[in-house]
């Protein structure tokens, strides 16, 4: 990845689109597919996220701090590709070792 370069991952792109249908909002639904269309959706190396996944899965549930399902193959595809979370929510992406993560709106 380009060192300043801002992408997304399938897995949000997923989520942006279930919370469109969820609503049953056509100008919701056309508001994710605008920004889908101008956002890069990273490629997933299927091997590193893998592996990435179960260890910080296995390390997060040893600690007593699992995250949700979502929350973590976003963050391990993060991690897998060397890059920053952006988001609100530092509380459970701040509990997975080795992640950077931002919050642009502070």
């Amino acid at each position: 990845m380009g060192e300043h370069a801002v992408l997304t991952s399938p897995f949000v792109a997923c989520e942006l689109r279930y919370g469109a249908i969820k609503k049953d909002s056509s100008r919701l639904a056309a508001a994710v597919d605008a920004l889908l269309q101008r956002l890069v959706v990273a490629d997933i190396d299927t091997n590193a996220l893998v592996h990435t996944y179960a260890r910080a899965r296995a390390d997060l549930e040893r600690a007593g701090e699992p995250i949700g399902a979502m929350d973590l193959l976003i963050a391990c595809h993060a991690l897998s590709l060397g890059c920053v979370v952006v988001t609100r929510n530092r509380r459970e992406f701040s509990r997975v070792h080795g992640l950077a993560v931002e919050n642009w709106l502070d």
